[in-house]
Parts: C-alpha cells; sequence; structure tokens
C-alpha cells in the first residue's frame, strides 16, 4: 500500500498551482499549511474550507523572517512530510530589464535555497523520510533566450535537487527531492497570451499529485510536453541558439 503524505506544506499557495495543490490535499484530508503574501488571498481559501485542516500565514519568501514563519507552522501542525516550493516569479524579458531579472533570482532561487535547505535539515535531523517538491519549468529544460532569468532560475532549482539526491547517498538521508516542469498551465501567470498547449489547471494539478505520489523524481506535465523536452533535450546546443531568430519582433 502506498503511503500518502499527511502533513503538507505548500509555499506559495494563495494562487495559481500552488493554491490548487493545496485545495487537492485538503480534499484528501491532509492537514495542509499555506504561505503566500496576500491575506486576501489566504482569507479566501480558509473561508472554502472552514472545517478543514488549514493553516495559513502571511509571509513573504524573500522576507528575513521566512524561515522563522516556516517553522512556526510547521510547529503548528506538528511536524511536515510534505513541502512544495510553488512560490515563482518571471516574466519574458527581451530587453533585459534588471529588475525583472532580479526578482527572479530572488524569488526562485535565493529564497528557494534556504527553504530547500532548511527542509532537509529539518528531516535529516529526526531520521525522517521528508519530501521536497518544487515547481520548476519547462522553461528550465534548456536556456530560453527571451526570458534568461526565469529559465536560468527554473534549471538551477531542478539541478540543485539532482545535487542533493546524490547528497542523500552520502548521507544515507531518507529525504525525496522532486523537480516538477510543466508547460502552460491556463492561471493568471499566463493571463491575456495565447500559448500552444495551454494545459487546465486541474488536469495539471492532477499530473504533478500522481507523480508527487510515486515519488518520482521529475515530473513533466504532461505526455505531449514531455515529448517537448524530449526534443528540447536533442537539439545540437548551436542549433539550439539559433532558434532565437524565431523570437525576433516584426
Amino acid at each position: 500500500m502506498k503511503k500518502f503524505p499527511n502533513r503538507v506544506l505548500v509555499v506559495g499557495g494563495t494562487s495559481g498551482i500552488g493554491r490548487q495543490l493545496a485545495q487537492t490535499y485538503l480534499n484528501r484530508g491532509c492537514t495542509v499549511a499555506v504561505t503566500g503574501r496576500r491575506q486576501s488571498l489566504l482569507d479566501e481559501l480558509r473561508d472554502a474550507n472552514p472545517s478543514s485542516q488549514l493553516l495559513t500565514l502571511a509571509s513573504d519568501v524573500t522576507a528575513p523572517q521566512f524561515l522563522t514563519d516556516l517553522e512556526v507552522l510547521v510547529e503548528r501542525m506538528g511536524g511536515l512530510d510534505l513541502c512544495i516550493y510553488a512560490a515563482g516569479f518571471g516574466h519574458n524579458n527581451p530587453g533585459l530589464d534588471l529588475e525583472t531579472e532580479v526578482n527572479a533570482l530572488r524569488v526562485n532561487a535565493d529564497a528557494f535555497l534556504p527553504c530547500v535547505i532548511w527542509c532537509t535539515r529539518y528531516w535529516d535531523e529526526r531520521q525522517q523520510a521528508g519530501h521536497f517538491a518544487t515547481i520548476s519549468s519547462v522553461a528550465g529544460i534548456r536556456a530560453l533566450g527571451v526570458a534568461p532569468a526565469y529559465s536560468a532560475t527554473k534549471n538551477f532549482q531542478a539541478f540543485y535537487l539532482k545535487a542533493l539526491r546524490q547528497l542523500g547517498v552520502t548521507n544515507r538521508s531518507k529525504v525525496r527531492y522532486t523537480s516538477i516542469h510543466p508547460g502552460f498551465v491556463d492561471t493568471d501567470f499566463i493571463k491575456g497570451h495565447h500559448y500552444p498547449m495551454t494545459l487546465t489547471l486541474e488536469g495539471a494539478v492532477r499530473c504533478m499529485v500522481r507523480g508527487l505520489d510515486r515519488r518520482r523524481n521529475v515530473v513533466v506535465v504532461d505526455g505531449r510536453w514531455r515529448m517537448v523536452t524530449w526534443l528540447m533535450h536533442a537539439f545540437p546546443a548551436s542549433l539550439w541558439t539559433r532558434l532565437g531568430i524565431f523570437f525576433r519582433e516584426s
């Protein structure tokens, strides 16, 4: 029989993929803690789940006190089985606006790093079999020139988890790590744009949760996007760079 998590923490769960993931685990009867910057959206989530095992805390992943907030939530839950890092920032930025690039770095790398380290140490110190997952992106599979910092930081997340898997063997750790790579998902993140093979939010999250249940190292959402990522890997580096011509503005 598969063992599913009882206590789930969703970092950045006030909207989009994070919120749908939180709702899915609440529907399963799990105790779920959700962090996010916007108190109003946390209140909406609580109103929609008045009798559920839901804990919320308004907290910004880039704030100095975030790890303290994390510790408070985990203590209130009575432990932690699964942490999903769903916080993210990114925009197409062919003009290399500095603020856009720096913000992607702060949320997707600088804030991600202490979160995954905190969780790893929490489980290792207790010799527990925890599970950490991050919402990376298909854009992190190969360097994407129109969104340089977003692409690079999403690749960083997945690559860092690969390193932690090897470190876990060295340290005899029981922690599992999953990088989730969705393609385009119908959320506010792409609102106003029409992209090919856009996935419904519900369908994308079902695929993610199925991969988490199976404790996969990598989850690409969905089958069509798995084919796309295979093709992305297959392109020679020089040819991949030349594909930038298709993104030129007329």
